[in-house]
């Protein structure tokens, strides 16, 4: 049905806020894994995304606080969750990783500009952007995420 309305089932791209971004970067590294064999390759667009669960799990934000409850202890307590659920240390794997993306606002307090990077990742950084311009439609950093999937659409 997807295939009958034109779009290109063989190149996708994962894309994800926050600690969905977490999740895209975690999906999007392990493809030869999980994703069905006619998808050939997938970009992956982190938008404020969690990349280093340790670190974020000793901040001091509601959010970052928030992460040991989740893991269910602190990553000196729960070491091996946490480094199965940190995207950075793992790189992409097979011929399926397309373009991997993070975009970080300068303005972001929710997560730290540190958490924007990764071994297989271009970093963007967007001065002034703060952690939901990248999912309000009014704002310049979200049509800066526009411009990047039209860009991964035509490549």
């Amino acid at each position: 049905m997807l295939a009958e309305a034109g779009v290109n089932l063989e190149h996708i791209t994962i894309v994800g806020h926050s600690a969905g971004g977490h999740l895209a970067a975690m999906l999007g590294l392990q493809l030869s894994d999980v994703l069905p064999a006619s998808i050939k390759q997938a970009d992956i667009i982190g938008l404020a995304a969690i990349m280093d669960v340790p670190q974020y799990a000793n901040g001091s934000n509601s959010c970052q606080t928030a992460t040991p409850q989740f893991m269910a202890g602190m990553p000196d307590e729960r070491a091996q969750a946490y480094y199965l659920a940190t995207p950075q240390n793992f790189a992409a794997t097979g011929e399926k990783l397309g373009h991997f993306q993070l975009l970080q606002g300068t303005a972001d307090t929710i997560v730290p500009q540190s958490q924007a990077q990764h071994q297989n990742a271009e970093t963007i950084k967007l001065e002034g952007v703060g952690h939901f311009d990248w999912i309000h439609p009014g704002s310049d950093a979200f049509k800066h995420l526009l411009r990047q999937l039209e860009m991964n659409t035509n490549r």
